[in-house]
C-alpha cells in the first residue's frame, strides 16, 4: 500500500508560505503607506517613481533659488522708492524757491535742505547692495538664478543690468535753488531724474514679474511630479486591508487542513502497524 500524505502536506506548506508572503506584503503596505516596498513589488514602477521623486525634490531647490531673488528685488525697490520720494521733495522745494515772494536769504535756507537731500540721494545709490555687490551705482550686474533642474540655459534666468541712479549721473548734484531762475531750471532736471528712476524701477519690476511667473511654473512642476509619484507608490489602503484580512483567514484554514492531514497520516500509520 502507498501513502500519498506527504505530497499533500508539502502542497499545503507551499500554499502557507505563499500566503504568508502575500499577507506580509499587504501588512508592509499598510504600515508604510507605500504600494511598492521593494523592487520586487514593481521594478518598473519603482524606477519611474524614484525619478519623479528626484524631479520633485530638485524643483523644490529651484523654487528656493527663485524665491531668493525676492530679496534682490525688494532691496532695489526699497532704495528706488526712497530716491523717488527725495525727488518729489526736491521738486516741492524748487517750486517754492521759484516763487517771487521768497528773498534770496530765504532761498538760501531752502538750499540747505536741498543740499542734504542731494547727498542722501547719492548715498542711497552708492550704498544699496545685494550681498557685497552694488545695485544702483552703475556697476555691471550679472546674476544667474537657477530655476530649472538641468544644465540647459533655459533652466536659468539671467539678470544683466547696470542701473546708475547716482546724483552725478542724473545731474541731481548740480541742483541750485539760490535764485528763482535756478529753481525753475532745477524743475527740468528733477523731472528728467524722476523719469530715469521710474525707468529703472520698471526694469526691476519686469524682472520681478518674470520671476513670479517662473515660481508659479516651478510650483506646478512640483505638484505634478509629486502627484505622479504618489499615484505610483502610495498604497491602496482598502485593497491592502482586504488582502491582509484574507491572508489571515486563509492561514487559519490552511493550518486546520494541515492538522487534519497530520491526523489522517497518524491513522494510516496505525493501520500499517
Amino acid at each position: 500500500m502507498r501513502i500519498h500524505g506527504t505530497d499533500f502536506s508539502n502542497s499545503i506548506a507551499h500554499s502557507i508560505s505563499a500566503n504568508e508572503r502575500r499577507t506580509d506584503r499587504a501588512l508592509k503596505q499598510l504600515a508604510t503607506g507605500k504600494r511598492i516596498t521593494s523592487a520586487g513589488d514593481d521594478s518598473a514602477g519603482l524606477a519611474i517613481s524614484e525619478q519623479l521623486d528626484s524631479y520633485a525634490k530638485s524643483f523644490r531647490s529651484a523654487l528656493i533659488n527663485a524665491e531668493s531673488s525676492n530679496s534682490y528685488f525688494d532691496i532695489a525697490e526699497g532704495a528706488l522708492n526712497e530716491q523717488s520720494n527725495i525727488l518729489t521733495r526736491l521738486r516741492e522745494l524748487s517750486v517754492q524757491a521759484a516763487s517771487g515772494q521768497f528773498s534770496n536769504r530765504e532761498r538760501d535756507l531752502i538750499q540747505l535742505e536741498t543740499k542734504q537731500l542731494q547727498q542722501e540721494f547719492d548715498r542711497i545709490a552708492k550704498s544699496t547692495r545685494y550681498g557685497s555687490q552694488p545695485i544702483l551705482d552703475g556697476s555691471r550686474q550679472n546674476y544667474e538664478f537657477q530655476v530649472g533642474i538641468d544644465s540647459a540655459s533655459s533652466s536659468r534666468i539671467t539678470i544683466d543690468a547696470y542701473p546708475d541712479t547716482t546724483a552725478s549721473e542724473l545731474n541731481v548734484d548740480s541742483l541750485d535753488v539760490s535764485s528763482a531762475s535756478d529753481a525753475r531750471d532745477s524743475l527740468k532736471t528733477i523731472d528728467e531724474a524722476s523719469y530715469q528712476v521710474m525707468k529703472v524701477r520698471a526694469q526691476f519690476g519686469a524682472y520681478a514679474s518674470r520671476m513670479e511667473t517662473a515660481r508659479n511654473h516651478i510650483e506646478n512642476q512640483i505638484a505634478g511630479n509629486s502627484e505622479g509619484y504618489s499615484r505610483i507608490t502610495d498604497a491602496r489602503v482598502d485593497e491592502s486591508i482586504v488582502q491582509a484580512r484574507r491572508g489571515q483567514i486563509l492561514a487559519q484554514y490552511q493550518l486546520a487542513a494541515l492538522g487534519v492531514q497530520a491526523d489522517l497520516e497518524k491513522s494510516l500509520l496505525k493501520l500499517v502497524v
